[in-house]
């Protein structure tokens, strides 16, 4: 029975085993098929998204053919539903990088022809617009059709379809209706003598093909998702900074949050917290998704204040510059990539000062790169509650440097790697958390190389130390900033002197043009400080003065003399090794007398006064030579620095090529200034098309409608269109708003005007026009255009379009002014409301050839400008006090941000300008949609027209 049941109980314990490895199979299975869907995923999810991509490159590769080649052009004309019209063609598109997908189309037979598109002509697509098909001039209704053009890319298994809708002589004739504007954008320059508020987006010198210099001077604060300077830059304030948020609505909020481009040379001066990051990214993201600083010349401070370049939570953050010279004190939060190789070339980095005068032009060396100051620069990694997903081209968790040129570190500090393709020296003063990797030579200049890098060391060309390190001898001892042997340490007497009761008299602005400081002495008389500051100390009942705070000194006895005034707050006196009080001495060795018949006191700077022992006598020595660095030997002599140590073998450094192995080059191939944005070849820029990160100066002209070239003509109104003229193209056609001092019956039936019109002298265009009514409402059933023809707007004058009313336009002519709390405004823009990023207006302005507007105490426009002719010029805050709650969720002003309390703008909506001549004293422009925000179509000109795109993705 014993045996039997021994028996059952082995089958028992084998029958769990085979039940708990069954258990372990099914588990491991199903583990093994999870991670295989998720990488399926990512995967599908990566060439969907590549494929979608390069099917819209295709046809903008098209259409870009068409307005190269006028035969594309002819044949797309010549496609319709008349007989013998082309129906249908084939155009041969080729990607050359196969990675990147494969151009076709399905036929007929479901068979994939290779490199070709589909054009086809669009049925029951005939409309009709009224416009001039010709050169007379002369409108008429003309037959407009489309076409449709229809790209498939395969990635892998994967086929994605892009489908565009072109409608051959646009809608709007020959002028093109442009997409929204969003915050302030300048096709020309800017100038900002004191600074400004900008929020929603800021452009500068987007049309311009030279690069100027752009100042900003004192205070400006930008809360941009886009901030896109073409020129070069200069930052002269402590007080300017760039915030990066998250938007409210962050599902369908586009990334990155932020993109800060500067096709130039950025210069800092006088300390400043440049960017500040206030945005959580707590999910998933790739480094296409991460708000970042694109410099592509040289990012350089010009003196020794403290940079913040990036601060903040520590969000992901990365920053790109062609070449980096941080010899001021600089932290950075993010990643640092340097671009440019050291070719030889130099980069010249003009300087202007406030008023945009050019100065100088600071010189520096193409890719040799600096990273370092006496007091320490910082480098620092991304917070850890982030992850990258797996299709993002570089994983990165930040404080790193990648450098594609040579690098100079010294006391600095990298919280990540530091990977250098080309030079890499290592002065005194770094610290290397991560690893250094060197492609090319690396010189430690006799620092201990494996105290400065906590990580792996690769590199196969090493210098400075013969790849040894030198090690403190047993018993030899290191003594920083410390006494020296034989050296006594007596602290010396210290007296706090009596302050002089006095009262700080400081400058003050005048309040005139141009205003200057003015300092007003005891004596009546003033002294013109211009734009200086000074402060003074006039002794109470006197006319005394000083220019810092008086005392009246202590004596080394302990009492107040009155007859001697000193401006330091303490009196210290030197003491000998026996506690008393040191005098001057004459060559006879007794007292030196002074004028008050008591010997002289030996006055010292220093806490201690500090002698040195020779035999019995005591030597009075200076701080300098009483402590200082220095080593002993095991019996307390002091030695020099080769006798204490040893030389012994240094840190294991790797060889390059286990790098190179295991990851590839030091600088990531994927992160490449030719891979994130672009390349010049000898056709002109080529935006990058695999792994484009970086945001082009042709992205923002196409944004803005702009030609490739920056020119606009013909794509924003800069006349009235001639469907709301009597004559075609002649804006003088309109009738005039007024008859004498009254709104024209004709144009104002009703007591508002509701018609297109004219305000200004028909009668004298050339001199300025004041209104003859300070309140003029405007509402229309449909839209309408007002021509301010040398409007001055002067003393509490309003132009209110009702809130209800259909769109009214605005066409500024000559040169027009706003001036002493007066407005253009929808009757709901109020005193004291809160406006919303969402909010929409009713009203856009546009502005004829050379067209200037000048805003000038407290006066406000709301609405849209797309006026790139106009030029603007103001010099004050606007008219209404208001609160601003922008996309992000935060509420303006922000005393704390150091924003204007209160908010008062002076451009309520977005603007597209020529430029901005000055923005003085609280200019700010709060963004709200607008005319609406750009569509996801394009317009462009042709040798038969215009052309309006519209794309739809998987058709």
């Amino acid at each position: 029975m014993k045996t039997e049941k021994k028996k059952t109980l082995r089958g028992s314990v084998l029958f769990t085993v085979v039940c708990v490895m069954a258990l372990l199979i099914i588990f491991l299975t199903g583990t093994l098929a999870l991670a295989s869907a998720a990488g399926n995923r990512a995967h599908r999810s990566y060439s969907i998204s590549q494929a979608s991509y390069t099917a819209r490159t295709a046809i903008e590769s098209f259409t870009q053919a068409m307005k190269r080649d006028k035969g594309i052009e002819a044949a797309v004309e010549e496609m319709g539903s008349g007989s013998g019209k082309i129906k249908e063609m084939y155009p041969k598109v080729v990607i050359p990088d196969k990675t990147l997908g494969e151009i076709g189309y399905i036929d007929e037979h479901g068979d994939w022809v290779a490199d070709r598109i589909k054009v086809e002509q669009l049925d029951n697509s005939e409309a009709y617009n009224f416009f001039p098909a010709d050169n007379t001039g002369v409108s008429k209704w003309n037959k407009v059709e489309g076409v449709k053009v229809t790209a498939t890319c395969k990635v892998g298994r994967e086929y994605e379809t892009v489908a565009a809708y072109i409608q051959k002589t646009a809608s709007s004739g020959s002028k093109i209706s442009p997409g929204g504007i969003n915050g302030f954008q300048e096709v020309g320059g800017n100038h900002f003598p004191n600074g400004a508020m900008i929020t929603g987006g800021l452009g500068v010198g987007i049309g311009n093909s030279a690069a100027e210099v752009y100042h900003v001077h004192n205070k400006q604060l930008i809360d941009t998702t886009l901030m896109f300077v073409n020129s070069n830059v200069v930052f002269g304030a402590s007080d300017t900074h760039i915030y990066v948020h998250k938007p409210l609505d962050e599902d369908n909020a586009a990334k990155p949050y932020s993109q800060t481009v500067i096709k130039g040379n950025l210069l800092l001066e006088h300390g400043n917290n440049f960017i500040i990051n206030e945005y959580d990214m707590t999910q998933n993201y790739t480094q296409a998704e991460i708000p970042y600083l694109f410099v592509e010349g040289v990012i350089a401070p010009t003196d020794e204040a403290n940079y913040g370049l990036v601060t903040g939570n520590n969000s992901p953050f990365n920053v790109f510059a062609g070449t980096l010279y941080a010899n001021a004190t600089m932290t950075i939060n993010a990643d640092l990539y340097l671009m440019d190789k050291n070719d030889g070339t130099t980069i010249e980095a003009p300087y202007a000062d406030r008023d945009g005068d050019a100065q100088k032009t600071m010189t520096y060396y193409k890719g040799q790169n600096f990273f370092g100051n006496k007091s320490g620069n910082k480098l620092y990694e991304w917070s850890t509650s982030v992850v990258q997903r797996t299709e993002t081209q570089h994983n990165s968790t930040g404080g790193n440097i990648y450098c594609m040129g040579d690098l100079t570190l010294q006391q600095a500090e990298i919280h990540g790697d530091v990977r250098v393709q080309g030079n890499c020296t290592i002065k005194d003063g770094v610290t290397i958390y991560g690893d250094l990797v060197v492609a090319e030579h690396l010189q430690f200049d006799n620092n201990n190389i494996n105290k400065i890098v906590k990580g792996q060391i690769y590199n196969s060309n090493h210098s400075g130390d013969e790849s040894k390190t030198e090690v403190m001898k047993p018993g030899y001892s290191y003594h920083d900033n410390q006494l020296f042997p034989g050296v006594e340490e007596v602290p010396s007497r210290i007296f706090e002197n009596n302050p002089i009761e006095v009262t700080e008299v400081s400058d003050q602005k005048m309040n005139h043009e141009p205003w200057h400081n003015e300092i007003t002495y005891p004596d009546g008389s003033t002294e013109d400080l211009v734009w200086d500051h000074k402060t003074i100390y006039v002794q109470n009942g006197t006319e005394n003065w000083w220019d810092a705070a008086p005392y009246y000194r202590i004596t080394e006895n302990g009492t107040e003399d009155q007859n001697t005034i000193v401006f330091d707050q303490y009196s210290k006196y030197a003491v000998d090794p026996d506690g008393h009080i040191m005098y001057l001495k004459d060559e006879d060795g007794n007292n030196v007398i002074g004028a008050n018949g008591d010997p002289i006191a030996i006055t010292v700077d220093s806490d201690f006064t500090y002698f040195k022992k020779n035999g019995t006598e005591y030597e009075r020595i200076d701080e300098k030579d009483a402590r200082g660095s220095y080593y002993t030997d095991p019996s307390g002599n002091v030695v020099g620095e080769g006798e204490a140590k040893n030389k012994v073998g240094a840190a294991d450094i790797h060889d390059y090529s286990e790098y190179v192995k295991d990851h590839g080059s030091a600088y990531p191939a994927s992160m490449e200034k030719d891979k994130i944005w672009g390349k010049y070849t000898a056709g002109g820029f080529e935006p990058s098309t695999d792994g484009k990160i970086v945001k082009t100066l042709q992205e923002v002209r196409k944004d803005l409608n702009l030609n490739d070239d920056g020119t606009f003509d013909g794509q924003y109104y800069m006349d009235v269109p001639d469907k709301y003229l009597t004559v075609p193209g002649d804006n003088t056609s309109l009738p005039n708003a007024f008859s004498g001092n009254s709104l024209n019956p004709s144009v104002a039936p009703s007591g508002y005007i509701e018609k297109s019109c004219i305000i200004g002298d028909e009668s004298d265009y050339t001199k300025s026009y004041k209104l003859p009514i300070d309140k003029i409402n405007i509402k229309a059933s449909s839209e309408i255009w007002i021509v301010l023809k040398n409007v001055n707007m002067y003393n509490n004058k309003e132009l209110i379009v009702d809130a209800a009313s259909a769109k009214v336009n605005f066409l500024i002519d000559g040169d027009c002014r706003i001036d002493l709390h007066s407005l253009i405004r929808p009757s709901n823009y109020v005193n004291g409301m809160q406006v919303k990023y969402t909010d929409v207006w009713p009203i856009e302005y546009y502005a004829t050839e050379g067209a200037t507007l000048t805003f000038n105490d407290n006066s406000t426009c709301v609405g849209t400008f797309k006026a790139p002719t106009l030029t603007l010029d103001t010099s004050v805050a606007g008219e209404y006090e208001v609160t601003y709650l922008d996309e992000y969720g935060n509420i303006h002003p922000d005393p704390k941000k150091g924003e204007e309390v209160p908010l008062k703008p002076v451009i309520v909506g977005s603007c597209l300008a020529d430029g901005m001549s000055q923005a003085k004293n609280s200019f700010s422009l709060i963004n709200t949609t607008g005319g609406g925000k750009a569509g996801g179509g394009t317009s462009f000109k042709g040798t038969f027209g215009w052309y309006d795109v519209s794309y739809f993705m998987g058709v």
